[in-house]
């Protein structure tokens, strides 16, 4: 009898550690999708965005609200990985116009682009921004996605211009310019 009760109270305390692991588990995948809609919601908020599956890839690419901003200097990213290498020049120009577009400090915006500028990013990135972009165009008057368009085009462009050539010729390299008509075309919105 009493090998029976010992074996039964074994029983529940492993069926009871069974269902609190479950239950834990369950908790911890709850709090990661209300974590999940929050961000997504207050990238809604911040971008004016709605689809979910552009803010589900801004949230896999590492974006937050408060690191939006360096979405804006993305194309020069990749401008400046263009030929495999991001050069001191390349990097210290990018940096100037994070800073002119108020990414500074120590905050978490900056520390992104500082990781991009170390390692180059990968390519989802790039596709991710050119979705962004495209939505972004689509929710912005014609005149308003113009001068959008111009200030990510001569940011991209002061990128590849900052190092390479002699005497002022030949500064923007034949996959630079590649990467430059690619964001000319992703930027060009459809009225």
């Amino acid at each position: 009898m009493f090998e029976s009760d010992a074996f039964r109270k074994r029983e529940q305390a492993l069926e009871d550690e069974f269902f609190h692991r479950v239950d834990e588990n369950l908790r911890a995948e709850l709090r990661k999708s209300m974590e999940r809609d929050r961000s997504r919601e207050a990238l809604s908020e911040a971008t004016g965005l709605t689809d979910p599956e552009l803010l589900d890839a801004l949230i896999e690419a590492g974006f937050q609200a408060t690191t939006l901003t360096a979405l804006a200097v993305v194309p020069a990213i990749f401008v400046a990985w263009a030929d495999d290498t991001a050069d001191d020049l390349e990097c210290e120009s990018i940096m100037k116009a994070a800073k002119e577009r108020g990414i500074c400090g120590d905050g978490v915006a900056v520390q992104l682009l500082e990781t991009w500028l170390k390692k180059r990013p990968p390519r989802s990135l790039w596709e991710t921004w050119k979705r962004y972009a495209h939505a972004i165009g689509e929710s912005l008057s014609e005149s308003a996605s113009g001068t959008l368009s111009g200030e990510v085009l001569r940011l991209a462009t002061t990128v590849a211009e900052s190092s390479g050539g002699v005497l002022g010729f030949g500064k923007i390299s034949k996959r630079e310019q590649e990467v430059l008509d690619e964001i000319k075309e992703a930027m060009e919105f459809r009225f």
